[in-house]
């Protein structure tokens, strides 16, 4: 129980004419008040009229349930650009726990943890979906989540979550539109790099199948030739060369090479 000294009765009686060192505060209904004094004392304040220490900093925090109505954005795991409007969140503070809020958060609480937590929960449950997932069971399947997700993430901050209520989910058809058509296509050049992956393995096996072969072959046939064999093989192409009807031959000295080449 706080207890008011007598220096300050005054003060807690509403006169306008306060002691030296004293200060009021009043705390409506439904709110509670948290006192930092300036020797770094911290009081917290219930419902009515207090005397505190002069020079010290209050904040007010409203710890009735509070609701919300947010606009939740998100995309589906197949590229839908998804709108959750007009998702209301309930929530309310933790009485026994103001001065830990107000030490660790502070009185914006709601634009510093509340909203950017329920997004960014919002937005990773909604991945996990597809847009035709997203029916009524589906929707209250994903609101159920994402309730108990955020306000287990809200918990460590003072806050208690009671409620993520998704009213309607709506989807803009020409950036969905383009959002699954470039899902598509990149899937099909994912799809296609690896088939193109498999297509050069094969061929490269092929090529070594090839190798091995033509290795293989000159394997027996290197000892099979002699010089007289390559000699007559050379002789052989002689004779098919001169054969051919687009060969001249023509006869010189020595000193000629023994190619020479004949314009037609």
């Amino acid at each position: 129980m706080n207890r008011i000294p007598r220096s300050c009765a005054a003060a807690a009686l509403g006169l306008s004419l306060l002691p030296a060192g004293c200060a009021s505060v009043s705390v409506p209904p439904g709110r509670r008040a948290v006192s930092l004094s300036p020797e770094g004392a911290t009081r917290t304040l219930g419902e009515g009229y207090f005397s505190v220490a002069a020079f010290s900093q209050t904040e007010e925090y409203d710890v009735r349930a509070q609701e919300r109505t947010e606009d939740l954005i998100a995309l589906t795991s197949d590229g839908a650009p998804v709108n959750a409007r007009s998702s209301l969140v309930t929530y309310a503070l933790v009485p026994g726990e103001l001065a830990a809020l107000d030490r660790e958060v502070g009185p914006d609480y709601d634009a510093t943890v509340v909203r950017p937590l329920l997004r960014s929960t919002v937005r990773r449950v909604l991945a996990g979906r597809r847009w035709d997932q997203l029916d009524s069971d589906g929707i209250l399947a994903a609101q159920k989540t994402i309730t108990a997700e955020t306000a287990a993430r809200l918990r460590p901050f003072h806050i208690l979550l009671e409620s993520v209520v998704i009213r309607g989910v709506f989807v803009d058809m020409p950036l969905t539109n383009a959002a699954i058509v470039d899902a598509s296509v990149w899937e099909q050049r994912a799809l296609t790099a690896r088939q193109q992956v498999e297509i050069a393995r094969g061929r490269a096996a092929e090529l070594r199948q090839s190798a091995l072969g033509l290795a293989t072959a000159h394997a027996v046939i290197a000892p099979t030739l002699t010089p007289a064999l390559l000699a007559d093989a050379q002789r052989r192409a002689w004779n098919v060369l001169l054969a051919a009807p687009s060969s001249a031959v023509q006869v010189q000295d020595g000193s000629h090479p023994g190619l020479i080449e004949v314009s037609p």
